[in-house]
């Protein structure tokens, strides 16, 4: 009877710029879930018996340190050691397992898991890697037999990278259209993959409820009855758009997300724990950490201006308490307001000396013969 178990290594990498910060991209929640464990269910889907999570636990980023996944065990070990504990799990899995996956967690994939097994046995493989595209790419993604311990263990030792033995390659797309991968190197590739799953390209699907058709909310989402949602957008668990808000062009808004009255999102991902102030308009681009990225010119930019961007509290407690001491502090002035009219508001003071940035210096530069240069005080320098 076969039995199949599967490891996953996640390695202390991040690819992205300042949008993710310091969060593994695999670990970046794409409609409500990471990529980590998207692919744990799959495995699990497919009839897996057993899933084991190896954590790098010398990262940088919280969310690594504190991995939390379910259907799947966790073994955390320091990067000198990853791969020697990588060939204990193995050796453990292969005690009561037929085959074993071996993956380095660093993309998104639909794979036919059922079909590489059977693609092993039929050419007699010791251990079968995963190719992709037509240039024959290789995925960090191999198939074992449990009882071939040295190529596992000359496999491992390469990091993943070298094979003892060489064996037929399994092609992605080969028996089944429906593969679907995604190597998520750059922000564009964390773009699409939420453009590719609401528009129904790959078999990804939204964590939520299909409120209306295309549009998607995850638990606990607050949708005021002013905003508008254009299909196809997702709305992530207690996320919050504001009155008046636009939502539109395949959007994503992820959890505990919020975006301000008046605020246009168009083809843009939000990411957790980002909050919109009133008025914006966010086109092309991926928000998160007080940085956006503009996909169309390829540029990152943190924002200091707290009004314009800014970061919800990852602490639960942190946040009821700022609800509690904002509720507070709003009926008081809805009292006053009722027996005495408004009272005239504090002037708020920005952090950013707006004037500084598009004032002409006092001086000009002195310019070399032969040099022409064209100049323009506003909009693109």
């Amino acid at each position: 009877m076969r039995s199949v178990k599967a490891i996953l290594v996640l390695e202390n990498n991040n690819a992205l710029s300042g949008v993710t910060g310091p969060v593994p991209t695999v670990l970046v929640e794409v409609l409500g879930k990471s990529t980590l464990q998207r692919t744990i269910d799959a495995l699990i889907s497919a009839g897996a018996d057993e899933v084991v999570v190896l954590s790098d636990s010398d990262s940088a980023s919280p969310e690594m340190r504190d991995l939390n996944v379910s259907n799947a065990s966790i073994v955390k070990s320091a990067t000198e050691n990853l791969w020697r504990t990588a060939e204990t799990i193995f050796t453990n899995c292969a005690e009561t397992a037929t085959h074993v996956f071996l993956l380095r967690i660093n993309a998104y994939m639909e794979l036919n898991w059922n079909a590489i097994i059977q693609h092993h046995d039929r050419h007699s493989n010791r251990i079968t890697r995963i190719l992709y595209g037509e240039d024959g790419q290789k995925l960090d993604v191999f198939l074992a037999g449990a009882s071939r311990r040295n190529e596992v263990a000359f496999l491992l030792r390469s990091g993943l990278r070298q094979l003892r033995t060489e064996s037929v390659p399994y092609k992605v797309g080969q028996n089944n259209e429906d593969e679907y991968v995604n190597l998520l190197e750059h922000e564009f590739d964390l773009r699409r993959l939420a453009t590719d799953a609401l528009h129904c390209t790959c078999n990804l699907r939204p964590d939520g409820i299909e409120i209306r058709p295309g549009i998607w909310a995850g638990a606990g989402s607050r949708i005021e009855r002013n905003a508008r949602l254009v299909a196809p957008v997702y709305v992530g668990r207690r996320a919050h758009i504001c009155p008046n808000a636009v939502i539109t062009r395949g959007s994503a808004v992820e959890h505990h997300s919020v975006i301000g009255s008046g605020t246009v999102v168009e083809n843009a991902t939000v990411l957790p724990f980002t909050q919109l102030g009133p008025g914006l308009e966010v086109c092309h681009s991926i928000v998160g950490q007080r940085h956006m990225f503009h996909l169309q010119r390829n540029l990152c930019t943190p924002i200091q201006d707290a009004r314009l961007v800014d970061q919800v509290s990852t602490n639960i407690g942190k946040r009821i308490l700022e609800s509690t001491t904002a509720l507070v502090s709003f009926l008081p002035r809805q009292v006053w307001s009722g027996i005495f009219g408004t009272p005239p508001k504090p002037a708020t003071v920005s952090p950013i000396n707006y004037a500084e940035s598009f004032k002409t210096p006092e001086k000009q530069p002195e310019l070399t013969a032969g040099l022409a240069v064209a100049t323009r005080r506003y909009g693109n320098q």
